[in-house]
């Protein structure tokens, strides 16, 4: 009988260590997945940072395509898509446009349809603010023959939110390089009845999406840059559009966010037209944004 106790006994031991093993080895393979999934998340919002050092020789890298003829070339750069490296600027870029929230777009037509992520908003970039960053870069080229670059980092993963901390870091890298550039944040706003009406003015027979300039205050930073000068410029570049057509612009908005306009005096967030406007209305709009900062910033420096 005794013997018997001490057998059963051992046999509850032996189950009782498998099991303790088993749970051991689950929780082995389960921390192993965790860590692989946090190393991706992290190469994911970290892969091809913009730094000083990967910007070097950026210059020498650009996308380049026919523009309004085959000697024009459409200027656009990314820091993780370049290709055709055969345009070298002579000179620095006198401007870089960026764009914090990149997946913002632009009520659908039968000829602009997306994959939305969110209301007017899409991945897609041929469809987003970022396809009005390059018209604009193309313009600014084009009329005024005023070399820049754009960026089309996205900066929107993994949190919204936190956008404007990661899109900081693009800027800075730039005005860390460039001496003097003009940096322009693009954007396009939310549609309300009380601050966009009318939605659009004709210009030319065109439907063409107004303009907001936002400029920050960066109340509650301690690094708050020259609010009064970005505040001057972007009232300049308000009058200077509102020259062209009295309601193309709104009155500039301030703001007590920082918006990254403590980089530089030249920083200026700018939002084309809002999502109830249509892609081609904010694409429109570009040809007239182009002709006045190149009278605000550079004809006249």
């Amino acid at each position: 009988m005794y013997s018997y106790s001490v057998s059963a006994k051992g046999k509850i031991a032996n189950i009782i260590i498998m099991i303790f093993l088993f749970m051991v080895i689950v929780g082995l393979i389960g921390k192993i997945y965790s860590d692989r999934a946090k190393e991706q998340s992290v190469t994911e919002v970290e892969d091809n940072p913009t730094t000083e050092a990967n910007i070097e020789g950026l210059i020498d890298s650009f996308e380049v395509s026919g523009g309004a003829g085959d000697d024009v070339p459409i200027i656009s750069a990314t820091l993780s898509e370049q290709t055709s490296p055969n345009l070298n600027l002579a000179t620095d870029p006198q401007f870089v446009i960026y764009h914090t929230h990149d997946c913002e777009a632009y009520n659908m037509t039968s000829t602009s349809v997306y994959e939305e992520i969110g209301e007017a908003r899409t991945n897609d970039d041929n469809y987003s603010v970022i396809r009005v960053g390059q018209e604009l870069t193309n313009q600014l080229y084009q009329q005024c023959e005023i070399k820049g670059l754009q960026d089309t980092t996205s900066h929107e993963y993994p949190t919204l939110s936190t956008a404007y901390s990661r899109s900081l870091t693009t800027a800075s890298a730039y005005d860390e390089v460039y001496e003097d550039i003009v940096l322009l944040d693009i954007h396009r706003d939310a549609y309300t009845k009380n601050s966009w009406d009318p939605a659009y003015v004709m210009i030319d027979g065109k439907k063409v999406a107004r303009i907001l300039i936002v400029v920050g205050k960066g109340e509650g930073y301690e690094e708050r840059g020259d609010y009064t000068q970005n505040l001057a410029y972007a009232k300049e570049l308000t009058e200077t559009l509102n020259k062209i057509h009295p309601q193309l612009a709104r009155p500039v908005k301030i703001k007590e966010g920082r918006y990254n306009q403590h980089l530089s005096s030249k920083a200026l967030l700018i939002e084309v037209g809002h999502h109830k406007n249509t892609l081609d209305e904010a694409l429109a709009a570009t040809e007239y944004l182009a002709q006045a900062l190149n009278e605000t910033f550079f004809s006249n420096p």
